[in-house]
Parts: structure tokens; sequence; C-alpha cells
């Protein structure tokens, strides 16, 4: 297959929480030829993550000097390939981690592409946000069936994946957080036992409420007063893995941990017997794979849906637009923007 001599992309060109104003298209050249163990893909779409922000903030590439690429995740077509890749081919759809997939074409090393049976958004949750879920649940949370688990932002990229594994592949009693009545029933048709809408609700209330004894398993993707509601409602033996902060990646503010007791959060999580763990995908590789494959599975026997938010956008000058539509509060299911 044929692709062009130039492309554009979209480049970090000043380190802010401003993503609009800290990002350029920029047009570079596509060299003629791919190197051994690389292909090309013509990258169709493009995913939206709430950390894309910690790229224009220069949290995630604290060495990286502007200008620099920027975007996590693809979904395209395999237009060229280099000397020695068998896995894939030219033709094949394909997914993929990869930093810089903000532009119409990467070159990628060729083990880092996931085939997938059909180019469609939906496809877009799989290599960061499905991921993310199925890694951290199977790798850190130590999930038994029958745990009461609570997922926040529940209705996001990858707290919709967390809900539909705790439900229907481990066997727990689910709990999400959401902003809205929309979300609410969404989330009750992907698995969820209860729904909190932290605007109209108190966790920390309903959590004492829903959960006397506590919570076991915390997938915590918001950070700030919903991580302190989530510990303070931790189960003895309780497991917390934080997925993200997205509550201060904007302004970066963040909310001082605060207990009713007035202990600090090394004494409560001791008082539980209870564990705190960060989580960071790329730190994972390893055991990405089997994971990778255990996830398609599971789509394919529709134990897990992958759902994209109802708005799309279409070219590289939206993305912009889609990351605020994420900050709105207002989607749910994945951002997907066309690129091309």
């Amino acid at each position: 297959m044929s692709s062009p001599s130039n492309f554009k992309k979209l480049q970090v060109m000043c380190l802010s929480r401003d993503f609009r104003k800290s990002t350029s298209i920029v047009e570079a050249q596509l060299p003629e030829e791919v190197p051994e163990g690389t292909v090309r893909v013509s990258v169709k779409y493009a995913g939206i993550n709430a950390s894309d922000l910690n790229f224009t903030n220069g949290s995630y590439l604290r060495k990286a000097v502007p200008p620099f690429d920027c975007g996590f995740e693809a979904a395209g077509t395999v237009v060229k390939i280099g000397a020695g890749v068998t896995n894939v081919k030219e033709g094949d759809h394909v997914v993929m981690m990869q930093y810089g997939s903000f532009a119409e074409f990467l070159d990628v090393p060729a083990e880092v592409c996931v085939l997938v049976p059909e180019l469609k958004p939906e496809y877009v949750v799989l290599p960061v946000s499905a991921l993310t879920a199925v890694v951290a649940l199977g790798e850190v949370c130590h999930v038994k069936e029958g745990d009461v688990a609570l997922v926040t932002a529940a209705a996001g990229g990858t707290g919709q994946i967390a809900v539909q594994l705790l439900k229907h592949v481990y066997g727990c009693t689910v709990i999400g957080t959401c902003s809205t009545d929309e979300k609410t029933e969404f989330l009750k048709s992907i698995g969820c036992d209860h729904v909190i809408n932290y605007k109209t609700e108190s966790l920390d209330s309903r959590l004492h409420e829903l959960c006397p004894k506590g919570v076991d398993i915390v997938y915590e993707c918001v950070g700030g007063q919903t991580f302190n509601d989530a510990v303070r409602n931790i189960a003895v033996h309780g497991r917390v893995v934080i997925i993200g902060l997205i509550s201060s990646y904007k302004d970066g503010q963040t909310v001082p941990f605060s207990h009713p007791s007035g202990a600090p959060l090394p004494k409560v999580l001791l008082g539980k017997s209870a564990s705190l763990n960060g989580f960071f995908l790329p730190q994972f590789q390893s055991v990405m794979p089997k994971y990778m494959e255990s996830l398609l599975q599971y789509v394919k026997d529709g134990k897990v849906k992958l759902f994209v938010d109802k708005k799309m956008f279409h070219g590289l000058s939206s993305i912009a637009d889609a990351v605020d539509h994420l900050y709105s509060c207002t989607s749910y299911g994945k951002i997907v923007v066309e690129i091309q």
C-alpha cells in the first residue's frame, strides 16, 4: 500500500495544563521506508484520555522538551511493513498503545500492534482504557468472588470496563460513581448493582449505608475528596488501586487526606490491614499480551462490551474539543476522534 510523503500530527509546543494552548498541528515528512521490525499504520481513530493533560503539562515525560508528540492510543490499517515482521501484514486492522498517536500515520514496533477484526471506534477502548482495567484488577487488586467493589468515574473509558470485569468475570457486587442521571442508567445497564451520583448524594454517607462493613476493592480514578471518602469506607483487608487523579489534572489543585478520626492515611490503612497501590500501565509490559488475549476473549464472549461516547469528533483540529468534552463531565464511554 502506498503512503504520502508528508503527514500531519499534533505536537506539544509548550508545557501547559491548557491542552488547546499547548498543542499545534504540524506537518512532517514521512520516510519512504520503515525500519526492520516496524510497521506503518494509517490512523483512523485515536482515543482521548484524562491523562492527555499530563503530556501537555510535562508530568509524564519530565525530561521531554517541546516540541514533542502526544496521544496514547490509536486504531488504523497497516499500510507498510519492515523486514522481519510476521505478526501483521499490509491491510490488517490494528489497535495500539503508542506515544504520539495523535497523527495521521504512525511508524511503530510491530509487537505493539493488536489485530482486530474490523476498524471501528469501539476498538480504541482496548489498548489503554480496557487494558488498564484488566491488568490492574488481575495484577494488583487480587479480586475474589463476592467482593464488594467501588469504581469511581465508572462511566468513563476505563471505569466502564472495570465495572463489567468486576461484575461479569469476577462475580463482585459493584458500586459505581457518576455525575448525571443518564450515566446512572448506563451504569445500571452494564452491571452496577448500586450507582451513586456524587452531584446529588454524599459518597461517604451512601457507602456507609450500602456497605457498613466497608468496600473490599476501590478502583479509583478521581482523587481528591472522592479518594478520601473511598478510603474512609475501606473494609478490613481492603485494596485500593489508584488509576488516576482526574480531579487535579486541569487545575493542579489537590485535596489533603482527611479522616473523621483525624488519623493520617498510613494509620487508617494500618487499622484496616488495607493496602494502597498506584498503577501505571506502561510498567506492566511483560504481562500485557496475556491480558489482551483474555480481554479479546471476554469481548468475543459478550462478557465485556466496548462503549464509546455518542459525540464523535473529526480531524486533528478537533482533539482539543474532545479533551474539553471529557472534562465537561457530560461524556460516558470512551471519547474517540476520527483522525482521517
